[in-house]
């Protein structure tokens, strides 16, 4: 999806997003559906829906010890108990009275409640992997709760004080805090899109925002109107939508999880690489056949580029150039040959002339292809260095992009610490002690400290242990 598609499908997002508050804005000009039967079921549906999220959520966490999983399935949890509470207290179907405090209460607090859950999962410091076992007992006390509280509402309506209805001002904040909640997932779910470029994130993005216009809906609706009825269907589709994304997410190899707040980049490296297309998968999979050790080198400086640049501020469609020019870059030795790309021993003159061809001839395969604009001068750069000593254009200083920068020091340091026919790998404390040396001059400080964040430590530290 080009760029033009992303703001189409953006904006489309956003106009199928607002569409729903219309009703709200003449829900007072309507009469009334007084229909408590169609109420539960309705209602009953959209907690099925709820709780079927959660217990994918809460299995998958528990699976795949992944806490952050079962963090958000709790928040379903709590939604889809409160929903439950929801239903069955409406008036007229079990309980013979025109209102009950109850509904009111549950309704007005499942989906604010829930996404506040989920919403503190997202923006806590996440425990160790495996420790899910206190969300299980967590899900366990909500619906235990909730059921204690549906029993009560049941037996006693008239016990449950009508706060959340009673108190205008009070809706109005549960109606603000909600809209907050719900604004921040969206866009977290949002800047996960721009990264991923996945319709199943662009349309959790829609289903987050419908879930704000759904509550604001239906609580500033008068009972059975059309704007009540709106919101409550508004809020069925919102959860569909929702639960739909989420079930086709973790069925991929490299799920984006959009909900999430620790999405790992590197994803966005597998990601590409599937999208690429026929004709480039067919060359790495002739550069495979070619030089094995070439094709895994491009995939692992792949990752790492992606990291440093991540490390480094780029986002979005930056960042997605940055992982398809780095799994493009050594595409021009296909056109070196097995002679001079496998000897084992320095290369002559005449032949390192032939290797320093490999970065134009990878941009003009990618012009000849087409689709590769942006890329292809990252391909061609990434053997430029600031000073000008590189090839095959001796670019210098600011002519270098910073994708360029970050992509020529990811390369040199995977080639020291990547086994070759001609000498054994570095170690990570050589290799950056090797690049250090040309900090400032042939390659970016910044973009050599960011890598050494990547890579686990800062590069003081390392020189002082090698030292």
């Amino acid at each position: 999806m080009n760029r033009v598609g992303v703001i189409a499908a953006a904006g489309g997002a956003v106009a199928v997003g607002i569409a729903p508050v219309v009703p709200l804005l003449v829900a007072h000009n309507h009469d009334a559906f007084d229909v408590p039967t169609f109420h539960f079921y309705a209602v009953s549906a959209t907690a099925l829906v709820c709780a079927a999220i959660a217990v994918v959520l809460g299995v998958t966490g528990i699976r795949r010890k992944d806490r952050r999983s079962a963090s958000i399935g709790a928040g379903f949890t709590v939604i889809a108990a409160l929903l439950a509470v929801h239903g069955l207290t409406t008036p007229g179907f079990l309980i013979d009275s025109d209102y009950t405090a109850a509904v009111g209460v549950a309704g007005a607090l499942a989906v604010p409640v829930g996404g506040a859950v989920i919403l503190a999962s997202m923006v806590s410091r996440p425990r160790a992997r495996g420790q899910v076992r206190d969300l299980i007992y967590l899900q366990i006390g909500v619906i235990a709760g909730t059921l204690a509280f549906g029993a009560f509402s049941l037996l006693l309506p008239d016990a449950v004080p009508n706060v959340p209805v009673a108190l205008r001002p009070l809706v109005w904040w549960i109606v603000g805090v909600n809209i907050l909640i719900y604004a921040v997932l969206a866009l977290r779910a949002l800047r996960t899109f721009q990264l991923t470029r996945r319709l199943g994130d662009l349309a959790m993005t829609a289903g987050l925002v419908w879930l704000a216009i759904a509550v604001a809906t239906y609580l500033l609706s008068p009972t059975w109107s059309i704007g009540f009825w709106s919101g409550h269907f508004l809020e069925l589709a919102a959860f569909l939508v929702i639960a739909t994304a989420i079930g086709s997410d973790l069925v991929r190899a490299t799920p984006s999880q959009a909900l999430r707040s620790d999405l790992d980049v590197r994803n966005v490296v597998a990601e590409e690489e599937e999208l690429l297309g026929a004709w480039v998968a067919r060359l790495l999979e002739r550069m495979a056949v070619k030089d094995s050790s070439t094709r895994e080198h491009t995939r692992r400086v792949a990752q790492l580029t992606v990291q440093v640049g991540h490390e480094l501020g780029l986002r979005g469609g930056r960042l997605r150039g940055l992982a398809v020019a780095a799994l493009l870059h050594d595409v021009g030795k296909l056109q070196v040959p097995d002679s001079i790309l496998r000897k084992a021993g320095p290369l002559s003159q005449s032949e390192f002339d032939v290797i320093k061809r490999h970065p134009g001839d990878g941009a003009a395969l990618l012009a000849h292809i087409g689709g590769f604009a942006n890329e292809a001068p990252l391909v061609r750069g990434h053997h430029e260095r600031l000073d000008g000593s590189g090839y095959p254009d001796g670019l210098r200083g600011s002519e270098l992009t910073l994708e360029v920068r970050i992509l020529g020091v990811c390369d040199v340091y995977d080639a020291l610490t990547s086994e070759r026919v001609y000498r054994r790998p570095l170690t990570q404390d050589q290799a950056l002690l090797v690049l250090d040396q040309g900090r400032g001059s042939a390659y970016d400080p910044e973009v050599l400290d960011a890598l050494a964040r990547v890579i686990g430590a800062t590069l003081a530290v390392r020189l002082e242990q090698a030292a």
